[in-house]
Parts: structure tokens; C-alpha cells; sequence
């Protein structure tokens, strides 16, 4: 199961995003206070003197989602830029005897399976609720900013397992950097 997953940057700090190029780095862009992002988890990266950084998903200054940069944050792990989305669901549900969180989708989206093959389209005004790998979500390995579910509402709010593939039980919602990477404008509602 992937390390990755999407956080919001609650530290209170920018925090620069950089790119390769030949001989050196470039800056492409900012994590901003309070913006959400997909990236790999900081805990399981070697973070050393001089390292680059974990790879991200974020939403660069021309409003494009882009994934070929990586947060620059040195050799420690600042405190708050690596909170879990899924620290500030919209709500919890019981759902077969056991306890989801939630976001509420803002506009229609369409989940990705495992393979990167076309899901289920979730309708807008619904829940849909987090896969968990124990305690913590996770998102996709290709797609760092498209957070794993594992059920879905329907318009009549009736619940039901996303269609995914053998041996998952989970599919992909993209949280929405193309529409931006506030609270406000994501897919996902939380209480960001």
C-alpha cells in the first residue's frame, strides 16, 4: 500500500517547491500556509543534509496541477506542513460495523481503480469515505493527490462499496487542484 497521501500545511509557513535541472535546482512554485497537496510521506523518506526533498502534487502559480517538483524542507520535518487531510473529515459514519471518515464531494467526480482504469462517478452533494491503511488515509502512487476510498453514497444517500479490482477494496477521488488548493475549492469537503 502506497506511503503517499494528501496534507494540508498547517504550519503557518511557505515552504518553496523545486524542480531538477541540469547542474542544480529550480524554483517552481510555493506550498502556501493552509494549501492542500498530495505527496510522499516524510516520515518514510531519509532526510539527510543537502537532500532535495519529497516529491509532490501541488498546484503551481499558473493554476496547473503539477508533479515534477519536490517540497524543499532540509533535514527536519516541519511541524504542521505534513498534517493529513483526513485529520479534518466532514464527518464520521459506521458503515457495517465499522467507523469511517468523510469528506462530502462538492461537484461530480469520477473515481480511479488501482490500475489507473476509470471508476464509479460519485455524484456531487454525497459522502464518500476514506480507505484507511491502519490509522492513516493514503493516496496514489502516480496520482499523490487522489486520496483512496472505500464506499460512496449514492443521490438517496444509501452507501456502497466502490467498484475496484482484485485483491483492493479501494479506488482513487482526485481532490481537485485543478480547481484550486484551498478549502474552498477542492472536491473534497472537510473542515479544513
Amino acid at each position: 500500500m502506497s506511503m503517499n497521501n494528501v496534507w494540508i500545511n498547517k504550519s503557518g509557513k511557505s515552504y518553496p517547491v523545486k524542480k531538477n535541472v541540469s547542474g542544480g535546482t529550480t524554483q517552481i512554485g510555493n506550498i502556501l500556509s493552509n494549501e492542500i497537496f498530495g505527496s510522499v510521506d516524510p516520515g518514510s523518506y531519509d532526510l539527510y543534509p543537502g537532500d532535495a526533498g519529497p516529491g509532490c502534487v501541488f498546484r503551481n502559480a499558473s493554476g496547473q496541477r503539477d508533479f515534477s517538483g519536490f517540497v524543499t524542507i532540509g533535514n527536519i520535518i516541519p511541524n504542521g506542513l505534513f498534517t493529513p487531510v483526513s485529520d479534518s473529515p466532514y464527518s464520521t459514519v459506521t458503515i457495517s460495523g465499522k467507523s469511517y471518515k468523510t469528506f462530502k464531494t462538492r461537484r461530480q467526480i469520477t473515481l480511479v481503480k488501482p490500475s489507473g482504469a476509470t471508476g464509479d462517478i460519485v455524484p456531487a452533494g454525497v459522502l464518500v469515505a476514506l480507505a484507511m491503511n491502519g490509522t492513516f488515509s493514503f493516496s496514489g502512487d502516480t496520482n499523490m493527490d487522489y486520496i483512496a476510498v472505500a464506499h460512496k453514497q449514492n443521490s438517496s444517500g444509501v452507501w456502497s462499496a466502490v467498484t475496484s479490482e482484485t485483491p483492493y477494496s479501494y479506488a482513487f477521488a482526485p481532490i481537485g487542484l485543478d480547481y484550486g488548493s484551498g478549502a474552498s475549492s477542492l472536491n473534497l469537503i472537510g473542515t479544513f
